[in-house]
C-alpha cells in the first residue's frame, strides 16, 4: 500500500471512529488500538494516527495506562495530553523530584535498538534519572532516544515531566504508548539507587513511545522496588 492510500484509508477509519464517538457517553472509553486494528484490519500506526487526529480536534482525550476517552465539549482534561509516569505520582504524593540526572550521549544497546526498529549502535542520548517521592526513592529510569528524531537534548531544558519537556521545547507530542512489565533481581546499581536488598525483586516498566507523526522516539525503562508493584501495575498495564 502505497503513501496515498495509507492516507486516505487513515481519513476514512478517522471519519468512521467520529461517527462512533458521536454515539458513545462522555468519558467513555474508546476499545483499545489492537482491538480497532482487528475492526478495522489494519496496522496501530495506521490507528493511532487517526486517533491522533481526532485528540487534537478534542474529541477525545487519554490517559497513559489507562486508554482514550470521549470528552465532553469544553471538558477540563487536555485533549491531546497524556499523563504520564511523573504527573501520575503528583497526584499522589506531595513531593516529586527528580536527583542523579545524566544526560550522554551513546551507541544504542541491542534491544533497544530492535524496540525502535532501527539499527544496533545507532546514536542516541542516554537519559536517566531517580524519582525521588516524599523524600525517599519512588523507582529510577533510563531513556534510550533517538538521535535523528532528537538531534539535541539539553538538561537545561528539563521539566519535571519528560512528556512535557518533549513538548514544550522539543515539539513533539507523544500519542502512542507500548507497555511491558517484567521483573528481575537488582545489580549493585539499583541495589545503591533504590535502597533495596540484593535479594529484593525488582519490578521493570518498559514503554515504547511514538510520537503524533507515527515515529518511536524513544524507549524507556523504569525499575520499582517491590512496596511500588501496585502502582506501577495499575500504571503501565494496557487495558
Amino acid at each position: 500500500m502505497d503513501m496515498e492510500e495509507k492516507t486516505s484509508l487513515r481519513a476514512w477509519i478517522k471519519e468512521d471512529l467520529r461517527k462512533r464517538i458521536a454515539g458513545m457517553e462522555i468519558d467513555e472509553a474508546l476499545p483499545s488500538e489492537i482491538r480497532l486494528s482487528e475492526i478495522y484490519n489494519t496496522s496501530r500506526t495506521t490507528i493511532r494516527l487517526a486517533i491522533a487526529e481526532l485528540l487534537n480536534e478534542g474529541l477525545l482525550y487519554r490517559i497513559k495506562g489507562s486508554g482514550t476517552y470521549k470528552q465532553a465539549i469544553g471538558g477540563q482534561v487536555p485533549s491531546t495530553k497524556i499523563l504520564g509516569f511523573t504527573e501520575e505520582l503528583k497526584k499522589i504524593y506531595s513531593d516529586v523530584h527528580l536527583s542523579d540526572v545524566l544526560i550522554e550521549q551513546a551507541p544504542l544497546p541491542t534491544s533497544k535498538a530492535h524496540l525502535l526498529g532501527v539499527p544496533v549502535g545507532s546514536k542516541c542520548w542516554k537519559f536517566s534519572r531517580l524519582w525521588i517521592t516524599n523524600g525517599k526513592p519512588f523507582a529510577y529510569g533510563i531513556a534510550y532516544f533517538r538521535k535523528d528524531l532528537l538531534p539535541v537534548f539539553e538538561k537545561e531544558k528539563l521539566h519535571l515531566s519528560l512528556l512535557e519537556t518533549l513538548r514544550a521545547e522539543y515539539g513533539h507530542e507523544i500519542v502512542g504508548i507500548s507497555n511491558n512489565v517484567m521483573a528481575k533481581m537488582p545489580d549493585e546499581i539499583l541495589q545503591r539507587k533504590l535502597g533495596v536488598a540484593e535479594t529484593q525483586p525488582l519490578l521493570i516498566c518498559e514503554s515504547v513511545e511514538e510520537n503524533d507523526k507515527g515515529e518511536k522516539l524513544y524507549v524507556d525503562t523504569r525499575y520499582h522496588d517491590a512496596s511500588n508493584y501496585v502502582f506501577s501495575i495499575r500504571q503501565f498495564m494496557e487495558k
